[in-house]
């Protein structure tokens, strides 16, 4: 159990000393180390027309990025259909490795097809990486506004949450542009696919193993791996 010199120790290190340049991400509960570690963050909310910080800070999740390549190439020829991209969601609960794989198919798809990558949080961007990025955004933004800008192909993105995330996604994908994001969620039974544009859903594993898949199936619910 850390204590509050612990807190301030870690804070100061991510802040460099200045917590009130990182308040953005602060107030949605989180902020980003040079390095794109993440840490989420709980403590006391300060509303005045929604929120304006967090103070008194009580306790932090650490996340550590990770690039692990070659964990899409099992799984990469499954999501296409007549050599066309199908719109791709993956699901597990958290901590599962969804943004793990979600990069690393990313770095794959990159080499053939031109990827706006929607990186609300700032752990997606890879220099190595041949896509364009908008980041700490909100969802509605990037899409709107990345699809007008950039013309891309594929749309990445992490997290899907609100009703405004889905309904984001239902209109860039009537627009020609796909999909692939990520969603938390113990089965594929938790989502309607009647209602949502993705033609493949990958369910991650309970495993040690980030990124570990244990069925991909199509909007049908037919598994066609695993």
């Amino acid at each position: 159990m850390a204590d509050d010199e612990v807190f301030k120790e870690i804070i100061s290190a991510v802040t460099e000393n200045s917590l009130y340049a990182h308040n953005e991400k602060l107030k949605n509960g989180y902020l980003i180390s040079k390095n794109k570690v993440r840490i989420g963050v709980c403590g006391e909310t300060v509303f005045n027309d929604g929120v304006k910080t967090i103070k008194n800070i009580t306790s932090i999740l650490i996340r550590v990025p990770h690039l692990i390549k070659g964990i899409a190439n099992k799984i990469i020829k499954y999501l296409f259909i007549d050599n066309e991209f199908l719109c791709t969601l993956i699901v597990s609960p958290p901590g599962f490795g969804k943004t793990t794989l979600l990069k690393d198919l990313i770095l794959v798809l990159s080499n053939h097809y031109e990827i706006l990558v929607i990186d609300e949080r700032g752990e997606l961007f890879e220099e190595e990486v041949s896509a364009d990025y908008i980041r700490f955004s909100d969802k509605n933004y990037g899409f709107e506004k990345g699809v007008r800008v950039m013309s891309p192909e594929i749309i990445a993105t992490d997290e899907l949450i609100t009703e405004s995330d889905y309904i984001s996604c239902n209109k860039i994908a009537k627009s020609g542009v796909k999909i692939i994001a990520t969603a938390h969620g113990k089965s594929i039974n938790e989502f309607t696919l009647s209602n949502l544009p993705f033609d493949r859903i990958i369910l991650l594993n309970n495993l040690k193993n980030a990124g570990e898949i244990k069925a991909v199936y199509d909007r049908h619910n037919n598994i066609i791996y695993g």
